[in-house]
């Protein structure tokens, strides 16, 4: 022992500059074990898992490379890894004798990433020379290689999955809503651990997607490629090997430690094949693992996650180890003026349909509220007008008034939530207009509107004008979405040639050189090689001094890049056809590339070392603000009704086949109810001094059966019992 569990609380609160809660304390020195740390909202759980880690390393002597620490994203990854560094740095000053401790040997970041580095280090068979494919990369394969084989399987497959495909006809589906749809069922045969030959036994719509998904599986090995999830995969089937093994166990030497210890954040965002593999690690006695999270705040079934990993972790420990896991719970919240943590209560405790078993861990106390009262303002408010325009322009004023009035310094202590941060009449457009007639900078990366952004649209005009300068492959588009795309950038880039005399005449140049081109002759060395030299022109090159329009440019080679990956990178005139590209090619850019842009739309990158830059008002989706606090918060687009999800549906079709069968189930309209009330749980939850609805009159009409928006009593109780502002 370097130093004592009381040293190390000490430390800890000595760096703080305020003191543990007790039942933090008692998380952090929890002895040998599996444990369950249930951490509401403000409860410091990402401060508990950092000294938790802590206690383990400097308390307890157990070697840093023992420990694997996992969490959801690269940012909090990044901000996990931060925290414990300075950490363990201060206690280092503290505690000289600490200085043996390396606490850089430490795996920690995301699942995936920590499966990818691990197989690679060990030189797993199965993984060695595939090339790991991102998302975009996986759906261009799909759409290339796969969709165009299923002939024999589309009936079957439609009939059964047609509600992932948004009520389209058969004969109107494109290839991206087969390849989109198809993405999503394999992603989740491997995520939710089916049983492969009990699809092919059942026959069927079931064996014809076993067979589209062999078809799927051949591709990725021609292609030496694997997607996100089938990593899962190869790392589970690996621990299960000798190499894998060697992992767990060590080899009884200094170089190969084994795995003692586990951590696992946002464990209520788990799926099965992910548990499967954490509690694969956690198998030796005496079960060292610890999960954090919080079963309310649960948001990701869209990607597979369920939340009733984390219910059942007591049973599912019981069952497969005989070991009953001890429960901490972090009911203090820190974070929010008492009137919001008592609202928070009165919002998800009232449900029935969060009353019901299996829907929360048992015996989860209600929040505490330790911050008290934050001012004599509303910390519940309601801006209440009778259209979604005129509650932003209130909206916008509200934040105007408290910046004229010095309550903030910036605008990035704000934040609206919303469903959805599309740039749309729907959902973002009405606030961003409010808040931009008010001269407030808005900070939105989740618009949908990377594509129309004039860097970007110019830059992929110029690129078409070169490849197909009288826009004759553009003409033969049937796919009217793809053409209204590129016809539109084409125009964008038109319209600013007339003023980019060097940047023009390399276009016309680069098009006319092609046009002069034999059968069969190379273009360039590389696709990219065009757009990085159209890059290198006024205006591009004084786009890049900011640091958004940076951003953006960079995201766009990194899209051709991953077409190029796909289709070659090499460019060449037909075998033909002089002075034209590949009809194969053109199609392939076209249908593939621009209409996967299309259908799918694309995001800003977003910053990791930043929540939003000083000085812009930021728009998230509650997804983005998980984890994260404001000052005031907005929670705008309320009053939307419960109906099932495509998520819902298939997991439901699944759940017969899955290798385990889950402990617990619920019904799809009922597990509808418990993700709209934890989506709206987590967002009510994020603000310190003053939470804001931002409702229409309409909207606030909306009874508790129609939507979760308002608490179990609806718009009526809200109106009655929020002050309006």
């Amino acid at each position: 022992m370097l130093i004592t569990d009381q040293q190390l609380i000490a430390g800890i609160e000595a760096k703080n500059g305020f003191p543990l809660d007790p039942a933090q304390r008692q998380a952090i020195i929890f002895g040998a074990g599996p444990l369950l740390i249930a951490a509401g909202p403000g409860t410091g759980k990402t401060e508990v898992l950092v000294a938790r880690c802590l206690k383990f390393m400097c308390c307890d002597s157990v070697a840093p490379g023992s420990i694997m620490l996992t969490t959801f994203t690269e940012k909090a990854a990044k901000n996990l890894q931060d925290r414990l560094s300075e950490a363990f740095l201060f206690l280092a000053g503290l505690y000289p004798q600490l200085a043996t401790i390396d606490p850089s040997d430490l795996r920690i970041g995301t699942l995936h990433g920590l499966c990818n580095d691990i197989l690679q280090e060990y030189r797993y068979t199965a993984y060695q020379n595939l090339r790991l494919l991102d998302e975009i990369e996986s759906a261009l394969l799909l759409h290339k290689d796969v969709v165009g084989n299923l002939a024999a399987q589309q009936s079957a497959l439609f009939a059964q999955f047609n509600y992932l495909f948004g009520n389209k006809p058969k004969n109107k589906l494109s290839r991206w809503d087969w390849a989109f749809a198809l993405q999503k069922v394999f992603n989740r045969l491997i995520e939710d651990r089916i049983n492969l030959p009990a699809l092919q036994q059942a026959g069927g719509a079931w064996a014809a997607l076993l067979q589209a998904d062999g078809i799927f599986e051949q591709v990725l090995a021609n292609s030496h490629a694997c997607d996100f999830s089938r990593l899962l995969r190869y790392f589970r089937e690996f621990l299960d090997t000798g190499q894998g093994n060697l992992f767990l166990s060590g080899d009884a030497t200094s170089v190969r430690l084994p795995l003692t210890h586990v951590f696992v954040d946002e464990y209520q965002d788990t799926n099965p094949i992910q548990e499967s593999i954490y509690l694969r690690l956690s198998d030796a006695a005496p079960h060292n693992i610890t999960v954090v999270g919080d079963d309310d705040q649960a948001l990701y079934r869209f990607r597979g996650g369920t939340v009733e990993c984390m219910v059942g972790f007591s049973p599912t420990c019981q069952a497969r180890w005989g070991v009953t896991p001890q429960i901490n719970y972090l009911s203090d919240n820190h974070r929010s003026d008492s009137d919001i943590v008592q609202w928070c209560n009165n919002y998800i405790t009232p449900f029935p349909q969060m009353t019901a078993p299996n829907v929360r861990i048992p015996g989860k106390p209600l929040l505490n509220q330790m911050v008290g009262r934050t001012g004599q303002h509303p910390a519940v408010g309601l801006i209440r007008t009778n259209t979604v325009v005129n509650a932003a322009v209130d909206m916008a004023g509200l934040v105007t008034n408290l910046r004229t009035n010095g309550i903030i310094q910036d605008y990035s202590q704000c934040v609206l939530l919303l469903r959805s941060c599309k740039n749309s009449n729907r959902f973002a457009g009405p606030y961003v207009a409010a808040l931009q007639a008010q001269n407030i900078p808005v900070y939105n990366p989740r618009s949908k509107d990377y594509l129309d952004q004039d860097e970007v649209a110019q830059c992929l005009g110029a690129f078409i004008r070169i490849i197909d300068p009288q826009l004759v492959y553009v003409g033969s588009l049937v796919a009217p979405s793809v053409q209204q795309l590129v016809r539109g950038w084409v125009a964008q880039y038109d319209a600013l040639a007339v003023n980019q005399a060097a940047l023009a005449n390399y276009v016309a140049q680069s098009g006319q050189a092609i046009a002069n081109k034999p059968t069969n002759d190379r273009i360039t060395p590389a696709t990219p090689t065009i757009l990085y030299r159209i890059l290198a022109h006024s205006p591009f090159v004084g786009y890049q001094s900011s640091p958004e329009m940076d951003l953006r440019l960079s995201k766009m080679t990194r899209l051709f890049e991953s077409f190029c990956a796909q289709y070659g990178r090499e460019l060449w005139t037909d075998q033909a056809n002089a002075g034209r590209l590949p009809g194969w090619w053109y199609s392939y850019f076209f249908y593939g590339l621009c209409g996967y842009l299309a259908q799918k739309g694309l995001d800003d990158d977003e910053d990791d070392e930043v929540v939003c830059p000083a000085g812009f008002f930021p728009i998230m989706t509650v997804h983005q603000a998980k984890g994260l606090e404001f000052d005031f918060v907005f929670v705008g687009n309320l009053g939307a009704s419960v109906s099932p999800s495509d998520s819902h549906r298939l997991e439901q079709d699944l759940r017969p086949y899955r290798q385990s069968p889950p402990a617990v189930v619920h019904a799809i309209a009922d597990a509808q109810w418990h993700d709209e009330i934890r989506q709206h749980f987590v967002a009510y939850s994020r603000a310190r001094y003053a939470l804001i609805l931002v409702a229409t009159d309409g909207q606030l009409r909306s009874t508790g059966a129609q939507t979760a928006a308002f608490g179990s009593q609806g718009g009526a109780w809200v109106r009655q019992n929020i002050p309006r502002l």
